[in-house]
């Protein structure tokens, strides 16, 4: 049996569960049969959460992006002469801004509650920032708090985020 969920313009997506083991918890979130996103978390041994993510697609990223030649401007002269450049995908999809992050982030502290998990520990790279303004906000509106430095973090990252659940 499939679980459903909604975006703010009433569109249905369908939760796939790809692992619910001791230690991981990850689920695809799909619209039709199309990836759309995903929520995943580790846990240490003593209930913590030290890894998560939540993603939720956007192919209009030039990260994402799928082209022949992704950077025009460092390609030779005689290229630009000669060949017409195109993208190979124009149809982006961009599924964030519709409250599916909120949706899946809700999901993964409820079943990280359900597993009895004291703490969750969050990092935002600062390529994150750069492409998601507002991120760092958002994760503080969801009961995140920054914090400094912690035990299986990422060095580099640009932000550290903690949730007590306790």
């Amino acid at each position: 049996m499939r679980k459903f969920i909604t975006d703010n313009s009433g569109l249905r997506y369908y939760l796939e569960l790809v692992e619910d083991s001791e230690d991981l918890f990850w689920v695809n979130l799909w619209r039709k049969d199309e990836w759309v996103g995903h929520i995943k978390y580790q846990t240490d041994h003593i209930n913590i959460i030290i890894a998560g993510d939540v993603y939720i697609r956007d192919d209009s990223d030039p990260l994402n992006r799928r082209s022949i030649f992704s950077d025009y401007a460092s390609l030779p002269a005689w290229i630009k002469k000669n060949v017409k450049v195109t993208e190979v995908n124009k149809h982006f999809k961009n599924y964030r801004h519709q409250g599916l992050g909120t949706k899946l982030l809700t999901l993964l502290i409820e079943h990280a509650r359900e597993k009895n998990v004291q703490r969750i520990y969050g990092n935002v790279m600062k390529d994150d920032i750069g492409k998601t303004p507002g991120l760092i906000e958002w994760y503080e509106r969801h009961g995140f708090q920054r914090c400094g430095p912690y035990q299986g973090c990422i060095a580099n990252a640009a932000v550290w985020l903690l949730m007590d659940l306790t």
